[in-house]
Formats: structure tokens, sequence, C-alpha cells
């Protein structure tokens, strides 16, 4: 193990060094790339004022942006508006073949009799360009047997003095386009110094700097590759080596023209997209699970495992069975929403990890921030702003995760070297300490023991007091509530009343004179267990109390007196209450809804379900706050008329709330449905209808609150 770490020292050492060059090297480049581009000093000192100026002076362009024409046959050209620059392929039928762009230029003044560059940026796929009929440059190989793109070269073309008249000149750009074509700039003619400048910038982000990065990310490969054979255990830093391997190849797309002899002349454009720009592009994501499931120790489920399988296989047998490029541009549009699964999935084992307490996922989180970042500045850029010209970043935050990804496996590397070092040096006194420890704790957990044994006998005795006093609570509650449903002339009622578990929140109670049914009431209040049942006892007295002071009077001024008596009765206690009160005389029904669950009123006629709401009433009405929270002196009531065999129907929140295993709720909407396709004749029929609806949607899935419904029915 010495011996391990005294190589793997070595070799930090060593990476250091080559990272600390390479940054050297860039800075070299991008300094040297500045004096390059750098004006020559001029032979006469200039004053202050005109230093002043020339620095100020934009060196002179001609831009190439309105007034591009178009021909597929080089003969009969049209107009091209400038957005089509980008979507060449719309130009084409069938999107495949060559298009020839014009454009007829006269020059300023100040770029006349002078050597100039053509600077056209990013073109898509392959072109040859021409100044009055003289070929001056070309990028890519043209179709449809051997194409390449070069999509990521800006092209940068000399247009020699000689060439170019006083006359209007004409730069023709010949264009292979298959499936996509475009010129991605501002394209301009200029002085030679001045395009170079643009270009030198433009290859730089567009294409070395990935080739710095891919350099770099083999050594790192290499790196943890070693560590790796010295440590089979630790997966994760071969898995982190396969990842830098894989994303050397990825981007290679980028900057594959910047490699001596490469494209060669033999290599298929078709196949390398299919490969390298998607097939490696789902490799990536499901190499990066595995990476942060081995780096946090966690064990992964057999069939999440398999569904990251297919999210690569998938869309990788997609691609590679096409037969063209068209096509593989246009099913990729289609596949590439399957890589959200895995990046969802990956930010659910970060965050679920941090949750749990684990350290290291803060880090890993902050590792692949540069990614997220980075994507949400392309959308920003490119998506909303349309800024074409500015090269794509998000590869770049790839890479910088890279580097922070580097690091966090160091920082793991240096702790786990660190505790060994202090483990050789202290070994011997940590164990004589962890068997004092275990000695001390074995004494402790004797006396723990006798001392558990007597709190678990206390805790069986206190328990068994407890279901005594439940019970009687239990019992006591029922007593209040009435046993049956009262027999009376001119409705049908069935209800059922089913706690959840020991008392109820819910309340129920019927009020009739003799045969004559005067009204009834559902209420729920709110919070579970004792607090709730004794609420539900004091409410009852209060809304029966209420209910027959109040017959003479609105029915929404009793439903306020209730409110009133109950703020003032429970004093601090915070639990309110929703409900439904009915009054009836005749066939004429009298509702008020204090923010409970929709009341449903079933025509015997039509069979049709219809909410119990005001309908026509002004802006607040219908709105009734809940009772028992607020010193409200003022509900709304509904009037209506139900004729024989028209039937309601009044539940808890129970059975619009409860869930089914997918997590579907039942609903009012739920409730409003099944009411409508009963069949049954009497009320009692209708609920046990209703009931085994209710019961087929939530299947074995246990209710979590206390169930009441009532079904009133007018003979």
């Amino acid at each position: 193990m010495h011996s391990f770490f005294k190589d793997t020292k070595s070799f930090h050492k060593s990476i250091c060094f080559i990272f600390f060059t390479i940054c050297l090297l860039f800075v070299s480049l991008s300094c040297q790339s500045m004096q390059e581009d750098a004006p020559p000093p001029k032979a006469s000192p200039l004053s202050v004022k005109q230093k002043d100026k020339a620095v100020k002076t934009p060196p002179p362009r001609l831009y190439l942006i309105n007034g591009w024409e178009y021909s597929v046959d080089e003969s009969n050209f049209h107009s091209l508006d400038q957005k089509d620059l980008q979507n060449l392929q719309n130009l084409l039928p069938g999107g495949t073949g060559v298009i020839y762009l014009r454009y007829v230029f006269t020059l300023p003044k100040e770029l006349r009799g002078k050597d100039l560059s053509c600077y056209l940026g990013k073109v898509t796929m392959a072109d040859q360009t021409f100044i009055n009929g003289s070929y001056i440059g070309g990028e890519g190989r043209f179709g449809p047997d051997n194409e390449f793109s070069a999509w990521n070269t800006p092209r940068l073309y000399p247009i020699p003095s000689s060439l170019l008249g006083t006359i209007p000149n004409i730069l023709q750009v010949k264009i292979w386009v298959n499936g996509e074509g475009s010129i991605v700039a501002a394209p301009f003619i200029g002085l030679p110094q001045d395009a170079k400048h643009v270009e030198r910038i433009q290859t730089f982000w567009s294409s070395r700097i990935h080739l710095l990065f891919a350099f770099f990310m083999l050594i790192i490969a290499l790196y943890h590759f070693m560590i790796y054979a010295k440590r089979p255990a630790e997966k994760e830093n071969l898995i982190f080596s396969l990842i830098n391997i894989v994303s050397v190849v990825y981007l290679s797309a980028f900057y594959l023209w910047e490699l001596p002899g490469l494209p060669s002349p033999n290599m298929s454009f078709l196949w390398f997209q299919k490969i390298v720009s998607n097939v490696f592009m789902y490799i990536i994501p499901f190499m990066v699970t595995s990476f942060v499931n081995s780096f946090l120790r966690r064990k992964e489920n057999p069939i999440i495992l398999f569904l990251r399988i297919l999210l690569v296989l998938v869309p990788s047998v997609v691609a590679l069975t096409v037969s063209n490029y068209p096509m593989l541009h246009y099913v990729r549009s289609w596949i590439q929403p399957l890589l959200v699964p895995p990046m969802l999935y990956i930010l659910y084992v970060l965050f679920s990890s941090r949750k749990k307490g684990k350290s290291e996922t803060k880090a890993l989180i902050l590792g692949f921030s540069p990614v997220v970042l980075t994507v949400l500045a392309d959308l920003v850029l490119h998506s909303v702003l349309r800024i074409d010209d500015f090269p794509y970043i998000t590869s770049i935050g790839w890479q910088l995760a890279i580097i922070s990804l580097l690091f966090i496996m160091a920082n793991r590397f240096s702790d786990a070297r660190r505790e060994a070092e202090f483990l050789n040096k202290h070994l011997e006194q940590k164990v004589k300490d962890r068997t004092h420890d275990l000695e001390t704790a074995n004494e402790k957990l004797s006396v723990t023991n006798e001392k558990l044994e007597e709190s678990n006998n206390q805790l069986e005795e206190a328990k068994k007091r407890a279901d005594m006093d439940m019970q009687l609570a239990v019992n006591v509650q029922k007593s209040f509530y009435p046993k049956k449903a009262p027999d009376i002339d001119g409705w049908d009622i069935a209800y059922i009343f089913n706690p959840m578990a020991g008392v109820s929140g819910d309340l129920y109670d019927f009020f009739s004179r003799g045969k004559t049914l005067l009204g009834l009431a559902l209420f729920d209040v709110s919070g579970h267990g004792i607090a709730a049942g004794l609420v539900t006892m004091l409410a009852k007295n209060i809304i029966e109390k209420k209910f027959i002071e109040g017959l003479g009077k609105p029915l929404g001024q009793t439903v306020a007196n209730i409110n009133a008596t109950m703020v003032q009765d429970k004093g601090d206690i915070e639990n309110y209450m929703t409900g439904v009160i009915l009054r009836m005389h005749d066939s004429t029904v009298e509702c008020v809804n204090a923010g409970h669950p929709m009341v449903f009123w079933r025509s015997a006629k039509s069979g049709n379900v219809h909410p119990v709401v005001l309908s026509n009433a002004k802006e607040g009405q219908g709105m009734n706050s809940v009772v028992g929270l607020l010193d409200i002196n003022e509900f709304h009531a509904l009037k209506f008329n139900m004729r024989a065999g028209d039937a309601l129907i009044l539940y808890t929140d129970c059975l619009s709330e409860s869930r089914n295993k997918d997590g579907a709720e039942f609903g009012q909407d739920g409730v409003s449905k099944a009411f409508a396709e009963v069949k049954g004749e009497s009320a009692q029929e209708k609920l046990d209808e209703v009931l085994k609806t209710f019961k087929s949607f939530i299947g074995k899935t246990p209710v979590n609150d206390d169930l009441s419904i009532i079904v009133l029915q007018k003979k």
C-alpha cells in the first residue's frame, strides 16, 4: 500500500505539471494570436488625438447580409431572404443537392486596390467559393457518394486584388446540401488581418478549445485507469476513465478537421454521425449515471438498470438503421427526448442522496452545474435571442464538469490517503480505544437492558389504559349520534358513518318533528384523533340547539349563529369545521354549504346530476367560509324544489379525495359520475352503488380519513 501511495503521489505531480503546461500553452497561443492580429506599427508617430481616433475606428468591411440570390441550376437566380441562409435545404426539392448563392457587390473606396479576404463563417455542409468566376477556396466534400460536412470550420478565403474590379463584382458560393444547409454568421469582405482575427476567434471557440480539452481528458482517462488497475474495488475510477475516452470521441465532431489527415478520403460522414454524434450521445448519460451510483456507493435496482440500458439501445439501433443523412437528421429530433429520463434520474439520485445526508453529493451537484448552466445559456442565446454566430458552449460546460469531477475524485483520494496514513500510525492505539469502548458499552448495555425491560412494562400498561380510554371515547361519541335514519313521511334517507380509527372527526345529525323531516347536517372537523372527536360532540349540541331555535329565521342566519357560538365555546382550540346544513319544508329544500365538498342533485326524470350551487348569485356569494375559524355574520343559502324520485348526496372529503394505487384522485367528478350511473330505486340502493364504484376505483389502497355519506331522496 505504501508503494501504491508513493507511485500515485508521483503521478499526481505529473498530472499537475502537464495541466500547468497546457494552461501556459493556452495563454501563449492566445497572446500570440493577439500579437499577430494587431495592426503593424506606424512609421511616423501619432498624436494622442490621432491615436484615439485610430483605436476607435473599426476596420473597413463590406457586410454580405441583404442582397443574396440563389439558384438550383446556376442559371436562374432568385432573391434570397436573409433568414433562409440558415435553412437552405428548404429551397431544394427533397432538401438534397447543390445550391448556388450569389452576391453582387461594389467595393467601397477604402477596400479598392487591396488584397482582401472573404469571411463566410460556418457553412453547412460543404462549399466551393468563387470571385468573378475564379475559385478562391472551399471546405468539406460534396456528395452524394463521398460527402463530409465541414460544418464546424469557419470559412476564410483570400481574394487577390487582381480578381476584383471597379465594376460590380460577383461572389458565388456553391454549397452541398443534404437535409441541412446554412451559412451561420455575419459574412463580410474585409482586410486580411481583420478577417483572420475573426476567423481565429471563431476557430478557437468552435474547435481548438475542444481539441485542447480532448488531449487533457485522455491524460485524465489514463490516470484513473492506472488507479483502477491498482485498486479494482473502486470502480468509479474505471467508469470515469471510460467517460473521458467516450467524451473525447464524441467531441471529435468539433475538432476532426483540426487533426492531420482527417477526415480520410474513405471515411463515411453518415456512419461517423451515426456512431459518434448519435450512439455516443446516449452512452455518456448512461455512464455518468453509473459513475454517480458507484461514487455514492449506491446499489441500483436491476429493473432501473435494465431500463437505462434500453434507453441506450433503442435510440442507438434507430440511429444505426437509417439509410441516409436527412433521415438521420430527422429521426434525431424524435429520439433526443430519450435523453431526458436519464438526466432526470441523475438529478433524482443526487438530490435524494443529498436528503439522506451523504456529504459528497453536494460536491457532485456543484461538479455537474457547469453543464446545466451552459445548456441554459445555449437555449437562451440560440433559441431565444437567435445569436447564431456565437458558438455553442454546452460542450465546454461538459468539459468543465469533467475537470470538476477530476478534482472531486482527487479530493476523495487525498482523504483516503490521509485516513490510511493516520490508521497506519495510530492503529494499535485505536484498537485499544475500541476495546475499552466495547467493554464500557457492554456494561452500559447490561444496565440499559434492565431499564429497558422496566420501561417496556410501563409502556404496555400505559398502552392498555390508553386503549381503554380510546374505546370509552368511541362509545361516548357513538351514543351522541343517531343510531339510524329517522322514519319520516315524504323522504327516504340512507347513510354510512365509517370512522377511520377510534373517534371520528365527522359529524352527522337529522332534525325531525314527529313524522316530519325538518333538516339534516353533515360536518367534518379538521384534524384527527381525540381533539377532533371532542370538537364534534361540542359542535353537535350547538348545531342541534341553534337549528331548532332558528326555524323561523333564514337558514344563513342560523349557520352564522352556529359559527359565532362555536368560535366562543371552543376558545383557543384551532380545529374548525366544514359542513352542509339542509332545511326542508314540503318539497322545498334550503341549503347552506360552509366550505364543504359539493352537494350533488340527481334528477329522477332525466337522470342528470347537477351541483347544488348559487348559479345566479352576486359576486362573493355562494363562497361560504368554514365554521369555527372566524366570527362571520353572513352565510348564503340556496333554495330549490325537489320532485318525487329526486335525490341528493352529501359526503365528507374522504370520498372525493381518496386515491388509487396510481395516485389518481376519485374527485368530485368521480362522485358526480357514480351518482349519475346508479340504477337502484331507493336511497339505500343508490348509496350502495356509489360505494361499490368508489371501492372499485381505489382497489386495495387504504383510505386515510373518516368516511360519511348521506343520500336523501324525495318520495
